[in-house]
């Protein structure tokens, strides 16, 4: 199915879709049997019984007086109407992409130590993390994105830009230290944080701030 969505989203006006001789009931594309023609056109014959067998079975099983040409010609057709019903009712070319996001973490193409991570959060956090990983694709990494993404996702703590030395960012978490929420910061930190930007995690104990009075009480004051 992955493969049959996103080459019909990047080729559509291009794509001419056929019926398969030989195809499994559990598979709707049959990816060895796509490729290009000298017209830039993609030829890929699917398993049309997949998913429509109602629509499809009378006109294979029962137009025996129906020209192969015509029948080659419907089954496109169909394919294409049926394709374009399919992006209208169900996802979004934006949720397809978030998904595919979602896929890749989900099987280590992120890498082994992201996957694991990963596989800690939440169905929403998981969300967000292929929703911002889409976002960061079409405009690029920042400083701005990455504090989004770690509030978002991680549901927690406040992000700071230190003045002196703008590329030292500061994370307080108000959180008590923990294994599993550090990997899932260090998650956070490895897919969005830009290029010679680092982050210092503070957990229950803040900074102290000049002329910020609940900052500078002795003994809950971390130093850095």
């Amino acid at each position: 199915m992955d493969n049959m969505w996103e080459m019909y989203l990047k080729s559509k006006e291009n794509i001419r879709f056929h019926q398969a001789e030989i195809f499994s009931p559990y598979y709707e594309q049959i990816p060895v049997c796509s490729k290009n023609t000298l017209k830039n056109t993609i030829e890929t014959e699917v398993n049309g019984f997949y998913r429509y067998e109602t629509i499809f079975t009378p006109l294979f099983e029962n137009a025996d007086g129906m020209e192969a040409e015509i029948k080659e010609t419907l089954f496109d057709v169909f394919m294409h109407y049926l394709m374009e019903m399919d992006l209208k009712s169900g996802m979004t070319k934006e949720e397809y992409y978030i998904r595919k996001e979602m896929q890749q973490l989900s099987q280590g193409e992120y890498g082994q130590e992201a996957k694991k991570a990963y596989l800690l959060l939440t169905e929403e956090q998981k969300y967000l993390t292929g929703r911002y990983l889409l976002i960061q694709e079409k405009v690029g990494e920042s400083v701005e994105l990455f504090a989004k993404a770690l509030d978002h996702i991680s549901g927690m703590g406040v992000v700071y830009k230190n003045k002196v030395t703008p590329e030292k960012l500061l994370f307080y978490t108000g959180k008590e230290e923990h294994s599993s929420l550090k990997q899932v910061i260090s998650f956070i930190e490895h897919l969005f944080l830009p290029f010679h930007y680092t982050l210092r995690i503070f957990w229950q104990e803040h900074f102290g701030v000049v002329g910020k009075t609940n900052t500078m009480e002795l003994g809950y004051i971390e130093l850095f």
